[in-house]
C-alpha cells in the first residue's frame, strides 16, 4: 500500500492532471466531487522515555551524540540521607559519580514520616544519554537543597573540548530568594563525565546560552556575560543590572531579547568593539510574560500568564531618546498558557506553499501539552482568513455565534475582564472548520469574501488555500 485514504462510500476514482490541479485524484463520493493529492507523507512522529523523575530541561550534544537531561527525583523521606553532601561535587558514599543505573525503582514515601524534617525540596539530577535508546551513560546527583533549571551545551573561547554547562540555585530555610548557586562546567568523554570547572554564585541561574564563544547567563537580577580563560575558569566579563527577576531570554545575532517575570522584555544590543551591551528597546507595559521569541529583525513574540499572544515591533519613527518603546502589532488569546516559544516549523517544505509560510514560524508548547505551530501569511492571505474567520464564528453552532470580537480577544487584569479584540492573528484550528463543510455550507462561507484588491474569491480558491494551512499540521 503506498497511501491510504479515510473516506466513506467511494463510487469511483480516476486520475486528473490539469493545471491547476497536477497529478491528482478526483474521487466521486455520495456528497459530490473531491480532487485530492498524494503528498510526502508528514506526521509528527512521537515517542515516549521513561526518566527516573520528572524532567525539567534537556540538551542534545551533537559532538558525542548525546543528551543532557535536568530531572527532578520523586521526594521520599531519606533521599538526602546518603549523597549530594560534603564536598560540594554531588558525589556518592564512594567518592565518585552515582553509576548509572536506568531501570532501579524508585523509592517509596514512609507513610508517616515527618518529610519536613528530611529535606525542603527533591533531588536534583544531571543525566547523560545515549541519543539512539536513551540508555543512561552517567549521572550527576546535585547538592541537598540545590536545585537546576538552567543547561547549555557548546565549547568555550578557543578551547576545543565540547562541555555540558549547568546552572543552579540553592534553597535555604530561612531565605525567602536564592542567595548561592554554582555555575558547574561538565564534560563527557569516554563515557564518563567530570567536572572541568565550577563557578560560586550569589543568586540563582535561570538561563544560560552560549553567545559570541562565551557564557551568557540570566541569574538573580542581572544578565551577566562569562568568558572562559586560559586557565580553564569562568570570569565575568560583562554585566546588565536592569531587571526584577529576568527568567529567560534569546538571541538573533548580536542581539539579546530579555524577559522579565515581573515587567516584560527588554532588547540589548552587544558592541563588539567596545564589549558592552546597550539597551535599545523595552516594553513600557507590565505583561507578567512566560515566553518570548524573535520573529524577525523587527518583531518579537511575547506569551502571558493570561494566555495572550502579542506580537510587538520597536516604534522606531518616536524621537528623544535611544532607547526605542516596543508597540503592539497584533494578538489575540488561546485559552492556553505557552511556556516555550521557538523558532522553528514541522513543515517539510515540499511545495512553494510550505516554504512560504515555513518562513519566520515558530513552534510553541503549552502548560496543558499541547504543540502550536504559528505561520507567517502574506497581506492578502490574512484579508481573506480574517474574513472567513467572521463568517465562520457567526454561522457555527459550537461557538454558539460569539461576537468577532470577542473570538480570541485578548486579556488582561486581576480578573482577565479587560479585553481588546484579537487583531493579526487567525485561529487555524476555527479555519480548518471550512473543510469539513458541504458544498452550500462552503459556497455560504465564501459568499461575499474578497481579497486584498477587492476581487471575488472562489470557493475552490479558499478550498486550496486552507488545504495548504491545514497540511502545517
Amino acid at each position: 500500500m503506498f497511501s491510504s485514504v479515510n473516506m466513506k462510500h467511494i463510487y469511483a476514482v480516476c486520475q486528473l492532471d490539469t493545471p491547476t490541479y497536477p497529478n491528482s485524484l478526483a474521487i466521486i463520493t455520495e456528497t459530490g466531487l473531491v480532487v485530492g493529492k498524494i503528498d510526502e507523507i508528514q506526521k509528527l512522529h512521537i515517542r515516549a522515555i521513561s526518566l527516573p523523575g520528572t524532567g525539567r530541561r534537556v540538551v542534545f550534544q551533537p559532538e558525542t551524540a548525546t543528551y543532557g537531561f535536568i530531572v527532578m527525583e520523586k521526594p521520599t523521606a531519606t533521599q538526602y540521607d546518603v549523597g549530594g553532601a560534603g564536598d560540594g561535587h554531588g558525589i556518592d558514599e564512594e567518592g565518585s559519580f552515582a553509576k548509572p543505573d536506568a531501570d532501579a525503582p524508585m523509592e517509596e514515601e514512609a507513610p508517616d514520616a515527618d518529610l519536613s524534617a528530611h529535606y525542603a525540596m527533591p533531588a536534583h539530577k544531571l543525566l547523560i544519554t545515549d541519543q539512539t535508546n536513551y540508555q543512561i551513560m552517567a549521572q550527576f546527583k546535585f547538592n541537598k537543597n540545590e536545585m537546576s533549571q538552567a543547561m547549555v551545551s557548546g565549547s568555550l573561547g578557543s578551547d576545543p573540548r565540547v562541555f555540558y554547562i549547568v546552572g543552579t540555585g540553592v534553597q535555604k530555610a530561612e531565605e525567602k530568594e536564592m542567595t548561592s548557586g554554582r555555575v558547574i562546567v561538565f564534560q563527557y568523554a569516554d563515557k564518563n563525565l567530570s567536572i572541568v570547572s565550577e563557578k560560586q554564585m550569589k543568586s540563582f541561574t535561570t538561563c544560560m546560552k552560549i553567545f559570541k564563544d562565551k557564557l551568557l547567563m540570566a541569574t538573580g537580577s542581572s544578565i551577566k556575560l562569562m568568558r572562559w580563560s586560559e586557565d580553564g575558569e569562568l570570569v565575568q566579563d560583562q554585566v546588565v543590572n536592569r531587571f526584577i527577576l529576568p527568567i529567560n531570554f534569546k538571541i538573533k545575532g548580536d542581539f539579546v531579547l530579555v524577559l522579565d517575570l515581573m515587567r516584560s522584555v527588554t532588547l540589548l544590543v552587544y558592541r563588539a568593539a567596545e564589549n558592552k551591551f546597550d539597551v535599545i528597546g523595552e516594553d513600557p507595559l507590565p505583561r507578567w510574560p512566560l515566553a518570548c521569541e524573535f520573529v524577525d529583525d523587527d518583531i518579537v513574540s511575547v506569551a502571558d500568564s493570561d494566555s495572550n499572544l502579542i506580537f510587538l515591533r520597536r516604534d522606531l519613527e518616536s524621537s528623544g531618546t535611544d532607547i526605542k518603546d516596543f508597540v503592539e502589532v497584533a494578538g489575540g488569546n488561546f485559552a492556553d498558557s505557552i511556556s516555550v516559544i521557538q523558532k522553528g516549523t514541522l513543515l517539510a517544505d515540499t511545495t512553494a506553499a510550505e516554504r512560504s509560510f515555513s518562513q519566520n514560524a515558530l513552534i510553541m508548547a503549552t502548560q496543558s501539552g499541547s504543540i502550536m505551530h504559528v505561520l507567517s501569511i502574506d497581506e492578502n492571505t490574512y484579508h481573506i482568513l480574517r474574513q472567513l474567520s467572521a463568517k465562520l464564528i457567526n454561522s457555527i453552532l459550537p461557538f454558539n455565534k460569539v461576537s468577532v470580537e470577542k473570538y480570541n480577544a485578548t486579556t488582561s487584569g486581576p480578573n482577565k475582564t479587560t479585553t481588546k479584540p484579537s487583531v493579526g492573528v487567525i485561529n487555524g484550528d476555527l479555519i480548518e472548520v471550512f473543510t469539513s463543510m458541504t458544498g452550500e455550507e462552503m459556497l455560504a462561507a465564501v459568499a461575499g469574501v474578497v481579497d486584498a484588491q477587492g476581487a471575488d474569491v472562489t470557493m475552490e480558491m479558499v478550498a486550496r488555500l486552507v488545504e495548504d494551512l491545514s497540511r502545517s499540521h
